[in-house]
């Protein structure tokens, strides 16, 4: 910091911004592990204090919150849940971030990311200034607040609304219809309802819960905790206390208990925060339990499939309850159920001439079989429920993808309809270097993707490229329904990459998704390399006597490692260490040169020093190069020859040389 500093006090303003931005392009990536997205809560601009743009201040402010940044995403593990700091001699800026206490490192450093970016938006120009996160939050001042207790400003949130003034102070009703309806930020006690929920072992569980949290949270380095409770009446509390770490024990412990507990009408709770402390109380569990939560790749293990999208065709028909297309539609659902026991894909057909029904599902090709069982499960009672009198329907998970039709489908390419998500916005600063990385890294995925061995477990891959200049890792998957040959699925997924380009550049992940292809990338890795595995194609069979397409017994697929640019990270390695050698020798040469061109001129004036004295000092500012005598002298022409001394020949120079 204090070099930083130095250098500023020394350079002009416009330099110290190039340098700025120039260090900011060579600054670190963040790394996110979107275990859990940061969720926005509320933010506070303080709005008499402001400065103008382009001032000391502004310049102070954009290197705090970069240098908060940079904090966050250094990469080490763990990484500071807490962090304060300052930057500047005159106009110093303030500032801090803490993560909630249980949250991954992953989610840290993306919610801390999204805060630097969100606070500069909100409040431009203010001199103050404070957002909070479900995760995290982070703050900026212009004076020192570190280790000071500040209960202002406060932003409480209850579920659903904000308290009605029919139970309240008639003076409290102007307040209220002000509020938006999911963010209270106002502190006044008067206008909530407070530990009053008719219900006395909810009381009791309550005041319980929130002096063991408090206790434990104040006398903890991390100034954090969470506790649990059962109700005699049913149910569970949950509650969740934090202190900035910078807080006494004592001044922890005063914050958390000057809280009040807002509630809404209905009885549902909330949470309320402050700079220093904030008190999180749910009836259902939203912290991870332990200090260290499990890992992107646990929790994928043992989580539930996440639906993404469904489309139901708008042909539809009205059929009576034992209608054959409606018997063949339940057929076809068995089928893919007990089917997806055994494969990741299936294909099949029930019924004949105008009531048959076609119908495939395709798992993710590092999903394990429960979980590919439980996701078409899962898509099956969706379809049932939402598209059951549709003659077209599709739906996609995270995790698998269902459809049937009235027609067939089957190794013909569609690209309609599609589902696109796309994850959290970027630092502005990288949003260039990032999309070159994602446009050669998706590119590279296509052809990994068509080249995927052995036959029968093609059109699937997954590549993950780490991009040095920016210390980030990129993950990336891509697949084909198996049924595809490989020129449909390049077009497949080269459509995917230009719905890529439209939805999610400049984000930190994506996703596209289709009927014949899928493509995501993130920035955390979202796949299982431990279980990925062939997306076999289902062998030919005839149809039973019924028209029912019965799925064959064949062994369980074997093990496929899918890995992706080992040879070009081996070239990469060569480059890197051939660059820096030829740089290192570059500028040995350069230093040797100056030392050598130094060495010369001293032995030079050493030799002038020893024939003439003192006077020689005088005698090297005489000193002239040949070509500016040569032309003083117009080329020693005989005109200008006025004599001859000691030292030879004398000639008369021009004008030209004093100039």
């Amino acid at each position: 910091m204090s070099r930083v500093e130095a250098l500023r006090s020394k350079m002009d303003m416009p330099f110290l911004k190039l340098l700025f931005f120039f260090l900011l392009l060579t600054s670190f990536n963040l790394a996110s592990s979107q275990v859990d997205i940061p969720t926005y809560s509320d933010h506070n601009c303080t709005i008499n204090k402001n400065f103008s743009s382009d001032s000391s201040y502004q310049f102070n402010l954009n290197s705090l919150l970069f240098f908060l940044y940079s904090k966050a995403a250094a990469g080490t593990d763990p990484i500071p849940v807490f962090y304060n700091t300052t930057f500047g001699l005159n106009d110093t800026v303030y500032g801090e971030y803490m993560c909630r206490g249980d949250v991954p490192m992953e989610v840290c450093k993306d919610c801390v990311q999204d805060a630097t970016n969100r606070i500069a938006s909100e409040c431009p120009n203010n001199k103050e200034a404070i957002i909070w996160y479900d995760q995290c939050f982070l703050r900026y001042s212009d004076s020192s607040f570190f280790s000071t207790l500040q209960q202002l400003p406060v932003s409480v949130r209850v579920p659903l609304s904000c308290p009605s003034a029919s139970r309240r102070s008639t003076s409290c009703l102007p307040l209220i219809r002000s509020l938006p309806s999911k963010s209270c930020g106002i502190y006044n006690r008067s206008c909530y309802k407070v530990e009053n929920l008719g219900r006395d072992d909810y009381i009791q569980s309550n005041k319980t819960l929130m002096n063991d949290a408090v206790v434990e949270a104040a006398k903890s380095t991390k100034k954090f905790a969470t506790k649990e409770a059962n109700l005699t009446s049913g149910g569970s509390l949950y509650t969740l206390v934090q202190c900035t770490p910078d807080l006494s024990p004592q001044f922890c412990r005063k914050c958390l208990y000057g809280m009040f507990i807002p509630t809404n009408d209905t009885g549902d709770i909330g949470r309320i925060q402050n700079p220093s402390c904030n008190l999180r109380i749910e009836r259902e569990r939203f912290y991870y339990k332990g200090d260290q939560p499990p890992s992107d790749f646990s929790l994928q293990e043992s989580e539930s499939p996440s639906l993404a999208d469904w489309n139901c065709s708008t042909t539809k028909a009205n059929y009576t309850v034992n209608h054959p297309y409606l018997n063949n539609l339940k057929n076809l659902f068995e089928n893919l159920n007990k089917s997806s026991n055994i494969t990741k894909f299936y294909s099949t057909m029930v019924g004949n001439k105008s009531n048959t029904i076609y119908g495939l599902f395709m798992c993710r090709g590092d999903v394990s079989l429960p979980l590919c069982n439980e996701c078409v499960n899962e898509g099956i009672e969706r379809l049932n429920d939402t598209c059951s009198s549709s003659k077209e329907a599709i739906i996609w998970y995270d995790m698998c993808m269902l459809h049937n039709s009235n027609r067939s489908f089957f190794s013909t390419l569609y690209t309609q309809p599609i589902y696109t998500q796309s994850g959290v916005n970027m630092l502005q600063i990288q949003k260039d270097s990032f999309n070159r990385l994602l446009a050669s890294t998706l590119n590279e995925l296509v052809t990994a993707t068509l080249n995927s061995t052995p036959i029968g477990a093609k059109n699937f891959a997954t590549k993950k490229e780490f991009s040095s200049s920016e210390f980030t890792t990129l993950y990336t998957l891509a697949q084909c329904t198996p049924n595809l040959n490989n020129q449909d699925c390049q077009k497949c997924l080269n459509d995917a990459q230009q719905q890529i380009s439209s939805c999610c550049l400049g984000k930190k992940g994506g996703q596209v998704m289709n009927p014949s292809c899928n493509l995501r990338f993130e920035l955390y890795r979202f796949y299982n390399n431990n279980n990925i595995s062939a997306v076999l194609m289902p062998p030919a069979y005839p149809p039973n006597n019924s028209g029912v397409l019965e799925p064959p017994v064949y062994p369980q697929p074997h093990k496929v490692s899918v890995i992706a640019g080992k040879n070009k990270d081996h070239a990469r390695t060569i480059i890197i260490a051939v660059s820096l050698t030829v740089v290192s020798i570059t500028l040995f040469c350069f230093c040797l040169y100056y030392w050598k061109r130094k060495k010369s001129r001293l032995s030079h004036k050493a030799i002038l020093k020893k024939n003439f004295g003192s006077e020689g000092a005088t005698l090297e500012s005489l000193q002239f190069n040949f070509a500016t005598i040569e032309a003083a002298t117009d080329k020693f022409s005989i005109e200008n020859r006025i004599g001859k001394g000691g030292f030879g020949v004398v000639y008369m120079v021009t004008s030209f040389i004093m100039r």
